[in-house]
């Protein structure tokens, strides 16, 4: 396995952990507009998604590794 995909598939939780941080900073982001901080809640929902992206994308590479390890052991 590559190392790269070594990483991601054995801190599995670390991008569960980025991507729960991501939805704080949506919270926050939706918390300053609603107190008119505009500026400073684009920002926040920028990091937000960011961190999301990053965590569901990380979580698509273990479980696309996982099916991979589950099919090929199956044939």
């Amino acid at each position: 396995m590559k190392p790269l995909k070594q990483i991601i598939y054995k801190y599995k939780w670390v991008h569960t952990r980025i991507g729960i941080l991501g939805n704080i900073c949506f919270l926050i982001g939706s918390f300053l507009f609603l107190l008119e901080f505009q500026k400073a809640g684009v920002w926040w929902f920028i990091f937000g998604s960011t961190g999301m992206l990053i965590g569901n994308v990380g979580n698509a590479f273990v479980m696309g590794a996982r099916n991979h390890r589950r099919n090929y052991r199956i044939r």
